[in-house]
Order: structure tokens, then C-alpha cells, then sequence
């Protein structure tokens, strides 16, 4: 059953990645939907809730088995409103914006709704995908121009389910009342079991601390049962997933408990007369394929309601199968057959072979007496002859002797009969056996019982063949003297000595092989995980044949199978974008040429259109005459990061051509009406536009800092290198940025004398460090105090330092201060304003300059902070 068990669960896994891959594919070529396609339609979904919830989980399982069976291609694309934690407004302007974006030009053919949110997104723009159908599919609405699947909960079916399997005196009810959804659902239910509930008396466990309701569950009295009406938070305020309140309640309850929701069923509770997601899913996918085809749709609600039981609760409670005549009953116990297949396929092979053995070992036993009554007719004859060559085999066998015990490997030479002849000194070694001590006795005793059936049918089958080489390398166990068992090779040959045929078998020792080579399958075993679990696959490339090698993971990247693609230099070239493929053979060919670095980042098409975005890094080798022979690489799954990386791209173009231009105007204007220049206004307004005025010029600075900081790491910051002198540049800079000291009533002093040292730099960046530094050491130094600003020239580098008396850093902001966005917490610090971008930004352009910048500091005694640039060389 372990095997059995193994097998499906792999077999499960392997459908379930598969369907996420096709998933993944479907995703990403949303935008290359071709929309004249009539043999396809295409399917917007747009659900509620998160994708990880049960219920959405079981209704997109359903959609997959309703469109299985198609006859027409349907491309389907999921969109999440997540409405479980983002609510209405703003952001659903957002989501539409992003959807119309993203499908535009798609040729949605239909627009599906899942559940109340997604439904309420739709009706509320009506000229959302105008052209596409709408199927809503929710209870309750009844809206004119929209096709509807209205499927309520069903606690009457419900109730009468569990009446009549537990026939229960009290039923418990467990929810809550603390959203609209939920009392709304409590008061159809207790209409329901006004009407249903056959006698049984209601209690309502409503709105409980969970604590409460846990002690109250455990102790119900005798024939009772526990309904429960789904639980989002209980009376302390605390959220609950259903799923997680349901399990808590099962384990602690007396009594079983019934629901009518299906994604409960495997959470301890018994189950009952369910609204299934799944038959929900399958429903709309069988509507959405009539309107496909221009059909009216019929919808059946009953066909989304399962009468569903646990077995593993069914067990616990007594409850026979009888009482759930024709229900699904899940996790259920296999028979016995079933349970003990193995053993008794097993037991059965075994009592075969023992027989087959048995007849063998009468066959043979038969004919050793023959052979014994032989041998001693001919004994007579037989003496005279051996002692005539007695002298003879001494001579021979102390040679023999001689050269056995000089080969590392143990040597065992065996008669017809299975009797030791010959025994080595490295067999003595293995076996840790004398030699005197196996002699004569049977092979048997070196090998464990099981092998010494095994062996004797060898024996047996070579009666009748010539001498021949009868086994290379097989790996057996052998048995010590103290009856360890041992991993060794054996290797046997036969011949004919004397008239008898002899069995000559060479062994190793091979317990340090097999560790090696377990070591090896393991660490092969964990690469390849690893691989498939970092989307990394790595491939070989003989230069001279063409022949490439891929790992698994490779094919799943490029999106084929080793069963029918052929892994070559010209298919992989196929595989390439056509727009990539003349880059990719010009990286190619540099590297093999010149050894230049193959580092490339290109696209793939996969067999159904999508494309991919990889990274490949590679290293030639060369043989002792420098022609490359070899390549070596590995290929990486970078298509998310570079979406990321176009989403981060349209940010920044979103701040600079939305954000920077109103900004300055707004500047201009607020500067304007300060200066006067537009007349004179209350002295209480000119404070407010002043603050007004002053706040613009952060948002300004801040969106500055951004723009530049996104410039630096995306490496496209314009730099204009040039030698200067840095004593000069430090002096322009203390000039620039003396309003920062009269502001803050500090005075900026440079330390004479200056070096006459040059840097190659670019002059307005290294200015704009200086600024940030500077303006830092005004804001944090105490009035009428000074910051020391001055240059050293050390080991080829010059070393420029702005040491202010402020309260310094603490220690534990060394390792973060240069991060984006880092700034001190304390209230002291805050006040100082500032976006924490500044020094980030100058890290990474002191960084582009090849220097280094760092700071010392002592708390209450101020901080020095210092960058290095190397000389011109």
C-alpha cells in the first residue's frame, strides 16, 4: 500500500504541476490571443477572492472539468479582485484600468463573474468589454441584459440531510452574526428548519469567544448535532478562515457536525447536503460554452449540491454506510484485499519459489548420490592415477599458490559440486576465514542463505553448458566468518581441470564503491531539485558533433519533452525569438572565438506562441591544443523578474511625466504668490503658502532622489568623466552650499592646507554627494557649532571628510544607513525631514566611480563621513 500510495501521490503531483505550467503559459501570452481565431474563444474570469481560498480552488477545478471535454478550444485568463482583503473604491478603478490595458486588442469573447464582488464590478460598468457577453454567476441576482447562474444555499436540503442520517433531540448552530452575509444566511436557515426541522430543537451558538465555544461544543448532551453555518470571527473580535474555525470545533466537539458548505468536508466535520464549488465551476464552464455556440443555456441548480461524507468521520461517530445510501463518502478505507495486496502477492511468490527449489534440491540431490556411487567404482582406478601426478599438482599448486596470494583481488576456485578449492590471502582478508578453515566446505558458507539458492541453480545450469565466462561484475552480499554481510563483486569464469569442470570467481570488496556512488545519487538527486525548484537547468554542448545534452529542468524551460525533441546546436537556435537569434550566435561564437564572458539575457518561443525571457551563462573548454571542444552552461527562468523589472520601468515614467511636471508648476505658482509678485496677502495666508511652498520643494526633492536613484541601478544615469582637481571641486561645493549653514546657524570651515590632487569624476555628480553630505552636517549639528570639512591624499586615492558635532549614529543603523529609505527613528532625527534616499544615492554614485564611502561616529560626539576616489591615472 506504501508503494501504491507513493506512486499516485507522484502521479497527482506530476497533473498538478502540469496544469500550473499551462496555467502559467495561458498568463503569460494573454496579450497574443489572436482574435480573428474562430475555432477559439476566449474567456475573461474575474473572481473574488484570493486564489489559495478552497472555494476558489474547487471552482476553478470545476471550470477545468467542465472545459476538458470541449470540442472547441476556450482560452481562459483568471483575474483576482482578492476582495477578501481589498475593498471597493479607488482601487477597483485601478483594476479596471489594468484590465482594459492588458487586454486590449485581446478579443474577449466572454466576461465571467464569480461570486457577489466580482459581480458588483461588472454591473457597475456596463461599458467594461462592451462587445463580450457577461455570465454572472452568484445568488441571487436577477439583473436585465446579463446571463445569470443563481445558486443559493440550500438549508432545507441541508437540514433534511442531517435529520435523517442522525435524527438528532438538539442541533447546535455555530456563526456568527457580525457580517451582512452572515446574518443573512442565519435567517434563512432558522426559516428552514422552522419547516424542517422535524421536531429537533434549535440552539444558536452565535458571536462566542472561540475559548466559550470550544467548552460548550465538548460537553452537549446526548443526541445532539452540531450545524455549522460558517464562522468568520467570534466574539472577541478574532478572524477565523472557516476552514481553520470547523477543524478547532471538530476536535473538541461530542457530538458529529454537519454542514452545507463543500470546501469543509476533510476538516473534522462529518458532512452533509453541500453546495460544491467544483459543480458550481462545472456549471458555468457548461454555460459559458452554450453561449459560445450561440446557445440558450440551461442551468440545473440542483446539479451544484453533493451529498458528501467523511469516512474518517462517519468511523468516529458509528455512522454505516447504510445511512448515506448512494452519498460520496471521501477518505475511505480500503478493503482488506486491497490493504494487503502486496503481502499476499508476495506470500504467493514466495511459496512458488520455495516449491521450484525444492523440486531442484531433490533434482540435484539425486544426482549427487548418482554421482557419489560413481565416484567410488572408479576410486580404485582412480588412486593409482593420482598418485602418479601427486608430485606433479604439489608443484602446480604451489605456483598457483603463489601467484593467488600476490593479487590484490580475493580468488575462490570452486568444483562442480560447490566445494572451496582454492582460498587466497585476499579472500582471507574479505571474509576474515582461514584458508584451511573454507577448504573443502561448500561455497555456501560464504554467502547469506537467500544467495545460496540462487547459487546453486547457477550450478546446476552450467551441467550443462561448455566452459564459458558465466558472470562479469555482478554485485552480491557475501557472508563473514561472523556472519556480517558484505557488498561485493563477482566476477566467474569456468573451466575444465582434471576432467570436472572448476569455477574460478575473482571478488572485490566494493562497500567503499557503493557509499561513493550512494553519495553520488543523492548529491545528483539534490541538484536536480534544486534546478527544478530555482527554474535553473543547466546543458553540454559538443562543440565538434553539435549534440547537446539537457537536464530535465532545460526541457521544461524551452518548453519540450526528450521523447520527441532532439536536443542539437540547430534545434536550440530554433527554440531562440527569431528578433534574440542573431545576438544569441554572435554571444555564442565570441565566446568560443575569444573566450569572452557568455552571459546573455534573450527570449524563447515556446511551441504554443508564449514567450519566455531566460538568462544563459556559459564557459568553453578547450583541449591541449587550444581548439574548443566543450561548452557548459546554465539556463535560468528570468520572465518574472523582468516583468518586474517593466512594471518598476512604468513606475518611474508614471512619477516623472505625472508627478515631476505638476509638481514644478505648482512650485512656480506657490513661489510666485511668496515673493510677492502676484500682490500683497494676509500675513495668517503667506504662512500657509510659505509651509505650502516649502512642502512642494520636498516632493520635488524626494521625486529628484527617486528618478536618480532608479537611474543609478538601472545603470542608465547619464556620467560625464573628466580629470579634476578634488581640493577645487570640494572648495565649489562649501561655496554652494553655505545657505545650508546660515539656515541652520552652523559654520562650514574646510581644513587647510588642501593636496593638489585630481580625480577622473564626473563634476556635478561628486557636487551633488557633497550637497547631501553637507546639508546632513548642517541639520544635525547644534547651533553656533562647526562642520569640519577637508582632503587627504592616501595610497593612491583621495579622501574627502564632513565631520559635524551632532548626536552621531547609533550602532545599530551601520549595517542599513546607505539602504533606500533609512532613517533614524528617533524623534530628534525625524524632525530633520528628509525622503532616506540621499545617502543610498550616494553610495551608488561613489560606487560608479570605484571608491568607497563610509562614516565613523560616536554617540554625543558627531559623526565624520568620507568617500574615497582614486587618482587620475
Amino acid at each position: 500500500m506504501n508503494f501504491a500510495s507513493r506512486a499516485v501521490r507522484i502521479v497527482k503531483s506530476f497533473l498538478i504541476a502540469l496544469w500550473v505550467m499551462s496555467a502559467t503559459v495561458y498568463a503569460l501570452s494573454a496579450n497574443n490571443v489572436d482574435a480573428d481565431d474562430t475555432q477559439s474563444a476566449n474567456i475573461l474570469m474575474l473572481s473574488s477572492w484570493h486564489p489559495d481560498m478552497p472555494w476558489q480552488k474547487a471552482f476553478e477545478n470545476g471550470m477545468d472539468v467542465g472545459f476538458a471535454g470541449a470540442t472547441k478550444q476556450y482560452n481562459i485568463f483568471y483575474e483576482y479582485l482578492d476582495a477578501g482583503r481589498f475593498g471597493e473604491g479607488a482601487r477597483l478603478q485601478s483594476f479596471h484600468d489594468y484590465l482594459i490595458e492588458k487586454y486590449k486588442g485581446s478579443g474577449i469573447d466572454l466576461v465571467i463573474s464569480e461570486s457577489r464582488p466580482a459581480a458588483n464590478f461588472l454591473l457597475s460598468r456596463p461599458n467594461f468589454m462592451p462587445t463580450a457577453k457577461r455570465l454572472l454567476v452568484d445568488p441571487g441576482l436577477e439583473v436585465q441584459g446579463n446571463h445569470i447562474i443563481s445558486v443559493n444555499e440550500d438549508f432545507g436540503g441541508a437540514i433534511r440531510e442531517m435529520i435523517s442520517v442522525s435524527a438528532p433531540r438538539n442541533v447546535y448552530v455555530v456563526t456568527d452574526t457580525l457580517t451582512p452575509s452572515n446574518e443573512k444566511r442565519l435567517a434563512g436557515f432558522k426559516t428552514a428548519f422552522t419547516k424542517f426541522g422535524s421536531g429537533a430543537e434549535p440552539h444558536y451558538l452565535t458571536n462566542l469567544p472561540m475559548a466559550e465555544l470550544l467548552d460548550t461544543v465538548s460537553s452537549l448532551p446526548k443526541n445532539s448535532t452540531i450545524f455549522f453555518l460558517l464562522l468568520f470571527q467570534d466574539g472577541s473580535g478574532r478572524p477565523y478562515i472557516p476552514y481553520e474555525a470547523a477543524r478547532l470545533i471538530s476536535e473538541r466537539a461530542n457530538a458529529p457536525v454537519f454542514t452545507h458548505w463543500g470546501t469543509l468536508v476533510g476538516s473534522g466535520v462529518l458532512g452533509g447536503y453541500i453546495l460544491s464549488g467544483q459543480n458550481v465551476g462545472i456549471i458555468a464552464s457548461t454555460t459559458a460554452q452554450s453561449l459560445a455556440q450561440g446557445e440558450e443555456p440551461r442551468v440545473d441548480p440542483n446539479t451544484a449540491f453533493r451529498r458528501v461524507y467523511d469516512w474518517r468521520q462517519m468511523d468516529r461517530w458509528g455512522i454505516g454506510k447504510s445511512a448515506v445510501d448512494g452519498a460520496d463518502i471521501v477518505f475511505a478505507q480500503p478493503s482488506i484485499i486491497e490493504q494487503y495486496k502486496w503481502e499476499i502477492f508476495t506470500t504467493l511468490l514466495v511459496t512458488v519459489v520455495m516449491f521450484i527449489l525444492s523440486v531442484s534440491l531433490i533434482v540435484i540431490n539425486r544426482k549427487r548420490q548418482q554421482a557419489l556411487l560413481d565416484l567410488k567404482r572408479e576410486r580404485q582406478s582412480l588412486e593409482a592415477r593420482v598418485a602418479e601426478r601427486t608430485a606433479e599438482l604439489q608443484e602446480s599448486e604451489r605456483r598457483i599458490r603463489n601467484f593467488m596470494d600476490t593479487t590484490l583481488d580475493a580468488v575462490i576456485v570452486i568444483d562442480d559440486q560447490g566445494l572451496i578449492q582454492e582460498f587466497n590471502a585476499a579472500a582471507e582478508q574479505i571474509f576474515a576465514y582461514g584458508r584451511d578453515e573454507v577448504i573443502g566446505k561448500t561455497i555456501n558458507t560464504l554467502m547469506p542463505q537467500a544467495d545460496a539458492y540462487v547459487h546453486d541453480g547457477y550450478l546446476k545450469k552450467s551441467y550443462a553448458t561448455s566452459p564459458r565466462r558465466m558472470a562479469g561484475g555482478r554485485r552480491v552480499f557475501g557472508k563473514r566468518k561472523n556472519g556480517s554481510e558484505i557488498p561485493i563483486e563477482v566476477t566467474v569464469g569456468a573451466t575444465i581441470f582434471n576432467g570436472r569442470r572448476h569455477f574460478v570467481g575473482v571478488v572485490r570488496d566494493v562497500t567503499e564503491r557503493n557509499r561513493g556512488e550512494e553519495m553520488l545519487k543523492q548529491q545528483t538527486e539534490r541538484l536536480v531539485s534544486s534546478q527544478e525548484i530555482a527554474r535553473v537547468g543547466s546543458w553540454d554542448w559538443d562543440i565538434l558533433t553539435g549534440d547537446l545534452q539537457w537536464t530535465n529542468e532545460t526541457y521544461n524551460i524551452f518548453g519540450r519533452s526528450s521523447m520527441d525533441f532532439a536536443a542539437t546546436y540547430e534545434n536550440f537556435l530554433e527554440c531562440v525569438h527569431p528578433e534574440d537569434r542573431e545576438t544569441v550566435t554572435h554571444a555564442i561564437q565570441d565566446s568560443v572565438d575569444n573566450d569572452a564572458p557568455y552571459d546573455i539575457d534573450h527570449r524563447i518561443a515556446l511551441p504554443d506562441g508564449a514567450t519566455l525571457y531566460v538568462q544563459q551563462r556559459g564557459k568553453v573548454f578547450r583541449d591541449d591544443n587550444g581548439r574548443a571542444v566543450r561548452m557548459l552552461g546554465v539556463v535560468h527562468d528570468i520572465t518574472e523578474r523582468k516583468s518586474l523589472e517593466i512594471a518598476k520601468s512604468e513606475f518611474v515614467s508614471t512619477v516623472s511625466h505625472e508627478l515631476r511636471t505638476p509638481l514644478t508648476s505648482i512650485k512656480g505658482a506657490l513661489g510666485l504668490v511668496v515673493s510677492g509678485a502676484l500682490g500683497d496677502i494676509p500675513h495668517k495666508a503667506l504662512r500657509m503658502v510659505s509651509i505650502a511652498n516649502n512642502n512642494a520643494e520636498r516632493l520635488i526633492a524626494l521625486v529628484n532622489d527617486i528618478l536618480d536613484l532608479e537611474k543609478l541601478q538601472s545603470n542608465k544615469m547619464d556620467m560625464h568623466f573628466e580629470d579634476l582637481d578634488i581640493s577645487a571641486l570640494v572648495i565649489e561645493g562649501v561655496q554652494a552650499n553655505e545657505g545650508f549653514s546660515l539656515e541652520n546657524k552652523v559654520l562650514f570651515e574646510i581644513i587647510e592646507p588642501l593636496p593638489n590632487v585630481k580625480v577622473h569624476c564626473d563634476r556635478n555628480r561628486i557636487l551633488q554627494v557633497l550637497t547631501n553630505l553637507l546639508s546632513n552636517a548642517a541639520k544635525f549639528s547644534p547651533e553656533e557649532s562647526v562642520v569640519h570639512i577637508s582632503v587627504e591624499n592616501t595610497d593612491g586615492f583621495a579622501c574627502v571628510k564632513v565631520a559635524d558635532k551632532g548626536p552621531g549614529i547609533p550602532e545599530t543603523h551601520r549595517e542599513i544607513i546607505f539602504d533606500r529609505f533609512t532613517q533614524i527613528d528617533a524623534t530628534d532625527f525625524r524632525n530633520k525631514g528628509g525622503s532616506g534616499l540621499g545617502l543610498s544615492i550616494c553610495k551608488s554614485i561613489i560606487d560608479l566611480h570605484n571608491g568607497e564611502i563610509s562614516f565613523d561616529t560616536a554617540p554625543g560626539s558627531g559623526t565624520t563621513f568620507y568617500f574615497t576616489l582614486p587618482h587620475t591615472k
